[in-house]
């Protein structure tokens, strides 16, 4: 058989540019050259523009005009993720769980397949620290995320998330277990 034809050369390199590096030279004082101050804007004294605009007064009334600028009292109905201050369950988080041991019946669907986990729910913690809106985020099956839907509606009072001072809504994220014993 003939020989393999030899391989094609490589392509040509690219030409990348390179910075010399220049050493400093030390010079004696009378041969350096000053540096120019910079400026402040405070002492520049010379006008900004070219040319003075004279306006005209008589234009309309713009004082009936709404302002439509942020103020600081703005009310958003909308749930906050974070706040400065967020929702507390009185008692803790250890009073959540208790609360929570006390009133989940384990579904028998569940018990029958031996499904066990977590459920985690997400829910609104209002103005009033009442729990609104449960919805199951990551659910097992077999009656589990209905029945932790069910319990945290069941949920007493918290202590309401505040923003600015002012109470406001705020998601509140809560993971159920369900373990079989």
């Amino acid at each position: 058989p003939p020989p393999p034809p030899p391989p094609p050369p490589p392509p040509p390199q690219k030409i990348i540019s390179t910075v010399k590096f220049v050493p400093p030279v030390v010079k004696k004082d009378e041969e350096v050259q000053k540096e120019q101050e910079i400026v402040k804007q405070a002492d520049i004294k010379a006008p900004v523009a070219a040319v003075t605009v004279v306006g005209n007064s008589d234009g309309p009334d713009l004082s009936g005009l709404v302002d439509n600028a942020p103020t600081a009292g703005i009310v958003d109905d909308k749930p906050y993720d974070y706040v400065e201050q967020m929702p507390e369950f009185p008692g803790g988080n250890s009073e959540i769980i208790k609360f929570l041991g006390k009133n989940i019946r384990y579904p028998a669907l569940a018990l029958r397949n031996s499904i066990e986990g977590k459920v985690y729910i997400k829910f609104v913690v209002d103005e009033n620290g009442q729990v609104q809106n449960p919805i199951v985020q990551k659910g097992i099956g077999g009656g589990c995320d209905e029945e932790a839907a069910r319990v945290i509606k069941l949920l007493p009072r918290f202590n309401p998330g505040k923003q600015n001072g002012r109470a406001v809504k705020v998601y509140y994220n809560v993971p159920v277990s369900f373990t079989i014993r």
